[in-house]
């Protein structure tokens, strides 16, 4: 005796696709969401941190004068500014707290490289690379470039 099995018949077999397909459509519509959530925080992460920046201006007689801006409404903690000239590092600075800034103003720092700042022509020649620690505890890098790289948490 020959035995043929027996496979259902169609309203199974559509019932048993169309549940398969839900359960791929939901898959991916959470793997979606898990990404976009993801990404917000990313930019909440960063938008304190993407605030602080730092620039050089000569002022009134040649000497340079390191600016700093917090622009955030949160301070920033151990910042650490490493200066390079002609890309040798001349001098560390610190600072236990950059206070926010009112209305998006800086905050001034004297900038010495050795004695004889007043004869460094070309400001271009010296850089300057910034670490701070975000209000939540994130480490941030300002690099020689001015680009922003996060570090990571500082409780970890």
């Amino acid at each position: 005796m020959l035995m043929i099995p027996d496979f259902g018949d169609v309203p199974s077999w559509i019932a048993a696709v169309a549940t398969s397909g839900a359960l791929v459509a939901t898959a991916r519509l959470l793997y979606i969401e898990r990404n976009r959530r993801r990404d917000e925080e990313l930019v909440a992460r960063r938008r304190q941190a993407s605030n602080v920046t730092h620039w050089l201006e000569r002022g009134v007689g040649g000497a340079l004068t390191l600016r700093l801006s917090n622009s955030s409404s949160s301070p920033v903690y151990h910042a650490t500014f490493r200066l390079l000239l002609d890309s040798v590092e001349t001098s560390l600075l610190e600072m236990a707290v950059i206070p926010p800034g009112v209305d998006g103003g800086g905050h001034d720092l004297d900038l010495w490289i050795g004695q004889h700042m007043d004869l460094i022509a070309d400001e271009t020649a010296i850089r300057i690379e910034l670490f701070f620690v975000d209000s939540d505890g994130g480490k941030w890098l300002r690099d020689l470039n001015g680009k922003l790289l996060d570090l990571g948490n500082a409780e970890r």
